[in-house]
């Protein structure tokens, strides 16, 4: 079985087992529906868990775990990231991505590669692409306006004068 990376345990609330996740991709409501399975990753062994509630609070994203029903059995699990199986028939609407396949792509800006894509920063208004340059990290909205083409293994992007 492979996986996905979908996001990273950060903290807890409460005294009932709720998680705190930072997420790594997008569509976290279709992804963690009850009943559906994620795993931890604990030295190399992938652990099954079903999942029993998900709630976005403003900015904060919030799992339980059936089988985790309090903070003694799930702050062991702190810091581990979230995985699903790869083969979750999950389809994604046209023009839409999931975060980690952006991670690592290179940037053309006219045809010269300008940098490779090293994370992505969610904010309420847009999400935006890191681009890690020779010299620096710069962000770049992740709108249409801004990419010219993209595909599997590059972006480009357009003309911006004093950008790199």
């Amino acid at each position: 079985m492979e996986y996905q990376l979908i996001g990273k345990i950060i903290g807890f609330k409460g005294l009932k087992g709720e998680i705190k996740i930072k997420p790594f991709s997008a569509f976290l409501p279709e992804r963690l529906k009850p009943g559906n399975t994620v795993f931890l990753n604990e030295d190399n062994n992938y652990i099954k868990f079903n999942v029993k509630k998900y709630l976005q609070q403003g900015k904060h994203h919030l799992l339980t775990l059936e089988g985790l029903d309090n903070i003694d059995t799930v702050k062991k699990y702190n810091k581990f990231n979230l995985y699903m199986d790869l083969d979750y028939d999950f389809s994604l609407p046209e023009n839409e991505f999931h975060q980690d396949d952006l991670i690592g792509l290179k940037v053309y800006q006219n045809k010269q590669l300008k940098g490779e894509v090293v994370d992505i920063k969610n904010y309420p208004s847009d999400d935006y692409l890191v681009i890690k340059t020779k010299e620096k990290k710069i962000l770049i909205p992740f709108r249409d306006e801004f990419i010219v083409a993209m595909d599997s293994n590059r972006i480009d992007i357009i003309e911006m004068e004093g950008l790199f």
